[in-house]
């Protein structure tokens, strides 16, 4: 069933469909959970070729498994038809569905709502140098907490024109810091930005472009100290806290 937060990921995709005026056949929606499993598929498929296929990829996809494997086995589970769409799962990092599912089709859009960027960094700058160096197109949205902290549209729009850069055919492409879709008192999906290649070679590693960010990030009085991948996911007792000595050791 198709969930608020679901709704609201549809209609932002669509929107930035309607902007870009691409109609992908292949998507991958990555860093996937509740929110995108449950998306309006009935929207996606009036503007998404018929057939289109989808592929929603993350640590967290698990819940359209439907006991076809089990949890985070690494395995391609699907497709499943959707309202005219063919709708596939893998329940593991984007990292590990390239290696595992290294026959898949190249994606023509690749969507992260709300990925975490600014704390998830190292963890997806080896993905977002690939999309670039590929000019795969990718979607990704802002999260705007109360407090008008974390992932606020500013802070993403910052973090990504300093990686692709701006103007000449690449890199950003579209900057919607008001995205009319959003939803929670404009806090999830609170914005949405498309970019396309980059300005330049991005460096092998995320580290060469750290000092740049943090730079950018200074300006906004954002304190940019990314997590070293993905701590927050594994079994209850294996979870690093924010108190544990050895989040800082990662930061």
């Amino acid at each position: 069933d198709c969930s608020p937060r679901g709704e609201s990921c549809a209609r932002t995709l669509c929107a930035a469909l309607a902007d870009t005026g691409l109609k992908p056949e292949v998507l991958h929606v990555v860093g996937a959970s509740e929110a995108e499993l449950s998306m309006d598929f009935e929207a996606l498929s009036q503007v998404l070729p018929p057939g289109a296929r989808i592929v929603l990829i993350g640590p967290h996809a698990m819940g359209a498994e439907r006991g076809a494997c089990a949890p985070r086995e690494e395995k391609l589970v699907g497709p499943f038809k959707c309202r005219g769409l063919q709708v596939s799962v893998f329940p593991h990092t984007y990292q590990r569905f390239l290696t595992v599912c290294h026959t898949a089709e190249t994606p023509q859009l690749a969507v992260l709502f709300h990925p975490g960027l600014d704390i998830h960094y190292f963890a997806w700058y080896p993905c977002l140098k690939l999309w670039a160096d590929s000019r795969t197109p990718v979607l990704i949205t802002a999260y705007r907490r109360p407090e008008n902290t974390g992932e606020t549209p500013q802070v993403v729009k910052t973090l990504l024109e300093t990686l692709v850069g701006v103007g000449s055919g690449a890199g950003m492409w579209v900057i919607e810091e008001e995205n009319p879709h959003t939803i929670e008192e404009g806090s999830f999906n609170a914005a949405y930005f498309v970019t396309l290649g980059c300005q330049g070679a991005l460096p092998v590693l995320a580290e060469e472009m750290y000092f740049a960010l943090y730079q950018a990030l200074l300006k906004l009085g954002y304190p940019f100290a990314p997590r070293v991948g993905y701590l927050d996911v594994g079994a209850e007792s294996e979870l690093v806290m924010a108190t544990d000595p050895r989040l800082m050791a990662a930061v």
